[in-house]
């Protein structure tokens, strides 16, 4: 009787460990970035299995933040602002550039260890591109052409990705028309008849601005204008509201501006900003343009309507502030200081006045960031 009832007990235990066991597996799983790679879109419904099923956490709006000395994305829930990341998608070196396709809820970023970019969807690696250059820099997405742009400062060359199929397109511009491609934008309401598009590169070594007049995802023509800078260009950004195009001269500590449609320098440009103005983002909603100022640990408010400084924000010394992003449908303004290393998120409910809401400190330098 003692031996049955002994035999009963250890069987009880093995099965409950068995089991315990067999469910820890599961959990451990769900959370591992997949190998899976496709060929087209088609594919991809079928790996959209919420990761986070079993811990119980399906955030909705997040950031997506690349760091400079660590070969990973980290992902932070953007709702509560909390400065713990929830998931984290490693990469086999630095990554250079983080953009979001918001028409298949899809992120990609460009991985310079790979030389490829790697395509996520659903926090899951479904894709990789190789041989996009030896540096793919500020990639950028076209939602009218539904076109990846992926410029290559080493090779003065742009690849061009059709995003529906995750594949190079085969379009005659390739060349960037210069050297040292660092910086894209485009104008997704040319005011010129049967115009698509109108692309503009910022090529850093020769100091010019080129510009594509694109008809058609298979007709692109190259414009004859070289649209000058000042001394080391590092950013462009485009105004499709007021017409306007910016360009940020880090030496000379200046803004140069273009319009868009005719592509001539505005009068009184170049226009101060502070010291070495690295990079622009664009309030068009308010007709703002928000510089940072690396050097200078400040923000310069640059109204695009009125061509002058309107105001700005001044950050800690040696903050380094080096990118920014406004999210506009939820009046946001969001900062990442390369020296601070951290994120500062702000209230521009009055675009003129910035109200600093949180920031997230973290243990490495942030390099890229994108948000859902």
């Amino acid at each position: 009787m003692k031996f049955r009832l002994l035999f009963v007990c250890v069987f009880v235990v093995a099965l409950f460990t068995g089991l315990y066991c067999s469910n820890n597996d599961e959990r451990s799983d769900s959370g591992v970035v997949g190998d899976t790679s496709i060929s087209d879109l088609s594919s991809i419904d079928t790996l959209s299995g919420d990761i986070f099923e079993d811990t119980g956490i399906k955030p909705e709006k997040y950031f997506a933040i690349s760091f400079k000395n660590r070969n990973e994305i980290l992902f932070f829930d953007r709702e509560n602002l909390s400065e713990i990341s929830f998931h984290s998608i490693p990469s086999k070196g630095e990554i250079s550039s983080i953009e979001f396709i918001k028409d298949i809820n899809m992120l990609v970023y460009a991985d310079l260890g790979g030389k490829e970019l790697v395509f996520v969807k659903d926090f899951k690696e479904i894709k990789k591109i190789g041989n996009v250059g030896d540096y793919p820099y500020s990639i950028k997405y076209i939602p009218k052409l539904k076109l990846l742009i992926s410029p290559d400062k080493s090779s003065n060359r742009i690849y061009i990705i059709d995003t529906e199929k995750l594949e190079f397109l085969s379009i005659s511009p390739m060349s960037a028309g210069g050297n040292s491609p660092v910086s894209i934008c485009f104008d997704e309401s040319p005011l010129t008849r049967e115009l698509l598009v109108r692309l503009f590169i910022l090529d850093y070594s020769s100091l010019y601005v080129r510009a594509y007049d694109i008809f058609d995802t298979e007709d692109w023509g190259l414009r004859g204008e070289k649209l000058p800078s000042l001394s080391e260009p590092m950013h462009i950004a485009c105004d499709s509201t007021n017409r306007r195009l910016l360009i940020s001269n880090s030496a000379s500590n200046n803004i140069s501006a273009y319009g868009l449609d005719d592509l001539v320098q505005i009068a009184n440009s170049p226009f101060e900003a502070g010291k070495n103005p690295t990079f622009a983002a664009m309030y068009t909603g308010a007709s703002i343009a928000y510089v940072l100022n690396t050097s200078e640990d400040s923000l310069t408010i640059f109204s695009t309507k009125e061509m002058k400084t309107k105001g700005g924000l001044s950050f800690k010394t040696g903050d380094a502030p080096e990118r920014a992003y406004v999210n506009e449908d939820e009046g946001r303004l969001y900062i990442l200081l390369g020296g601070g290393k951290s994120l500062l998120v702000y209230d521009i409910s009055d675009p003129l006045m910035p109200e600093k809401i949180q920031e997230i400190k973290f243990d490495s330098t942030p390099g890229d960031l994108i948000y859902r």
